[in-house]
């Protein structure tokens, strides 16, 4: 489950962070962070004794850097951009193979954050909220270094009706994830695989794996078995 940002830890908290003495400042790495979002972030890590910036990596479309001071980031922060969303995730794999030991936080507006349980599972970790104050930035950022994840309170509503339209309590029940319980529910319509892969803008390969998978988790025989055992259970 994520790791709730509900209250903010101090500044100077006297706890160690991931094993580490506070002593030991955070190496912070930037993407894509200009105007009035560097300015408040720059500020940010300048007023607090347990943040550092390491690296500014530039911009997301691809341009960022990696060197030698890639193995010294702990967080790395992206601004808000003009990009769309389908963008940064794109990249976000790259950015996580660059800087795989790092966390990565992104900064969000409170009304228009979106697809956060989809950003979660591509490889952010956590949000930071582009009306926040340096208090506010330098107490999660430290909260995400210590537990890993962190989901301000304004985003959590979103966050969680997100998880109840994608999962489905037949498909936890299951086993199968969303993409096979989607593929049986239209194989049940009668679709074929290669009508299965035009809707959902797959391979009739990427079909047939998922289809195999479903005939293994279910110990069916075939597909016809395991459509039928998947019906009587009233997983679909």
């Amino acid at each position: 489950m994520p790791i709730v940002l509900h209250k903010e830890p101090s500044i100077l908290s006297p706890k160690p962070i991931n094993g580490k003495p506070t002593g030991c400042r955070i190496k912070l790495g930037l993407v894509n962070c200009t105007g009035l979002i560097a300015e408040g972030l720059r500020s940010a890590i300048n007023c607090s004794k347990e943040l550092q910036l390491a690296i500014d990596m530039g911009h997301i479309n691809g341009e960022f850097q990696k060197d030698s001071k890639s193995s010294l980031v702990d967080i790395i922060i992206i601004g808000e951009t003009d990009i769309s969303d389908f963008e940064i995730r794109l990249y976000l794999p790259r950015i996580r193979q660059s800087y795989s030991g790092a966390k990565i936080a992104r900064f969000v507006g409170k009304n228009s954050a979106s697809h956060i349980l989809e950003d979660l599972i591509l490889g952010i970790d956590g949000y930071l909220i582009n009306t926040w104050n340096k208090s506010q930035i330098v107490r999660a950022i430290l909260f995400l270094h210590r537990e890993g994840v962190a989901i301000p309170r304004p985003l959590v509503p979103i966050l969680i009706r997100e998880i109840k339209s994608k999962i489905t309590i037949a498909s936890i029940r299951s086993g199968l994830s969303n993409r096979e319980a989607e593929i049986f529910r239209l194989l049940n319509q009668g679709k074929r695989d290669k009508e299965i892969a035009f809707s959902l803008n797959i391979s009739q390969n990427t079909v047939k794996t998922h289809v195999a998978r479903v005939v293994n988790k279910l110990n069916a025989r075939n597909r016809i078995n395991a459509l039928i055992k998947a019906i009587k259970e009233g997983w679909l």
